[in-house]
């Protein structure tokens, strides 16, 4: 777990490095680093705000 931490945090600030931003940027990327607690409340809304689209229109991912 301290690992996955410790790498969640040099993940993130090399993300926030200007030349690996730019270099993703020139990729066509949008460099959006976030902590493991961010990607997990981003990931819990996206869930909630499409979940009822997807049941509604019966999509199967079988």
């Amino acid at each position: 777990m301290v690992d996955r931490h410790r790498q969640g945090i040099a993940f993130v600030k090399a993300l926030r490095s200007p030349e690996v931003r730019e270099r993703l940027i020139d990729l066509g990327l949008e460099p959006t680093g976030t902590t493991p607690e961010e990607l997990t409340a981003i990931m819990a809304a996206d869930t909630a705000r499409w979940a009822p689209v997807i049941k509604a229109s019966g999509f199967s991912a079988d």
